[in-house]
């Protein structure tokens, strides 16, 4: 008989009613067939802090890490059977946040060595969570994310609490982005049936957006507070320029689900956008043109990721992208050619 993580449960039982988390027998498990039991799911999210640390969550309670830049892939604890949409970091890579199904959410204070159950105060799935701002009034960062019906919550303390926003849509909400000072930001989120939102100031009041489309939108991206990206089904993509004002769609770009859309920090040139099929669709001029390229891969990729441009000219950046039947594709030539990865 495995042994239960006895400190894993005890987390369980104070937070199993808010935070989904369960009792998982995981300390005695062989490590292979922990990453057996990985490579069967389906990955939504991943995040790469630095050129060593990186992290993919997805079904299940699936988390794994590389702390080699993405050599090696292992299974990771995160303490819960709940499918995890979106994870994200600090600048700095110190405190972290995970979001998924049920109201989940997951805090590390330790660079993601460890990771606790928060209180959501939902049961409905949160689909992504925000960039933390950070509120130098205070000396905590303030974050926001976003779920199905309609749900924003917010935190103001790092993510340890967090409070719902009034509802302003019933149809679900797929990813958020926040920008600017804590005491004045700007936010956006975008959801199903070319639901787009926006809120100055605070973050608590959310106000609806003109889109142009009845597309599900499932993807933002602000390269800065003047340019910026959303992509969804039916091959749509979204632009705004300086005006800040109107989503202006790019036309001529391909077909079928773009599920999400990433820039490089480095150069505003270099994007990259994943989709269902396998699809990655590269730009090398800021979103003017985008190119396919072929990642050998048929199944739906959820999240993809930049870092670290070899060549910043010719956005040579190293990627990953991640997504259905275990699928963990990485590219060292900026997109153009992928290969796999595997967990061990």
């Amino acid at each position: 008989m495995r042994n239960v993580n006895r400190s894993g449960v005890l987390w369980c039982m104070l937070f199993i009613a808010a935070a989904g988390c369960v009792p998982v027998e995981y300390e005695d498990i062989p490590p292979q067939e922990k990453a057996d039991r990985a490579m069967r799911q389906d990955y939504y999210g991943i995040w790469i802090q630095n050129e060593r640390n990186g992290f993919v969550v997805g079904s299940e309670g699936t988390l794994l890490v590389t702390q080699d830049g993405g050599q090696v892939w292992t299974p990771g604890y995160s303490g819960t059977t709940e499918t995890l949409r979106d994870v994200r970091f600090d600048p700095e890579g110190r405190n972290g946040w995970i979001v998924g199904s049920s109201g989940a959410v997951l805090y590390s204070p330790s660079g993601g060595s460890g990771w606790l159950p928060s209180i959501s105060g939902t049961k409905e799935t949160l689909n992504a969570v925000s960039e933390p701002i950070f509120d130098s009034r205070f000396g905590n960062f303030q974050l926001w994310a976003v779920g199905d019906r309609g749900t924003i919550i917010r935190s103001t303390d790092t993510g340890t609490t967090w409070l719902p926003a009034p509802v302003v849509t019933d149809e679900n909400l797929n990813d958020v982005s926040v920008m600017g000072p804590a005491e004045s930001m700007t936010g956006w989120a975008v959801g199903n049936h070319g639901v787009i939102l926006k809120t100055n100031g605070d973050g608590t009041l959310w106000l609806s957006q003109n889109s142009g489309t009845n597309e599900d939108l499932t993807s933002i991206f602000f390269v800065n507070e003047d340019n910026g990206w959303i992509v969804g089904d039916g091959g749509t993509i979204l632009h705004m320029g300086p005006d800040r004002q109107f989503w202006t769609p790019v036309t001529n770009v391909g077909s079928g689900r773009f599920t999400d859309i990433f820039f490089s920090s480095t150069n505003p040139d270099c994007g990259w956008i994943s989709g269902a099929g396998g699809q990655v669709l590269q730009t090398e001029n800021g979103g003017q043109l985008w190119f396919p390229r072929d990642t050998q891969s048929r199944e739906t990729l959820h999240s993809v990721f930049f870092i670290r441009p070899e060549d910043p000219v010719l956005c040579r950046d190293i990627g990953w992208a991640v997504g259905d039947g275990g699928t963990l594709i990485h590219s060292i030539t900026g997109g153009i050619f992928w290969m796999n990865q595997f967990i061990r």
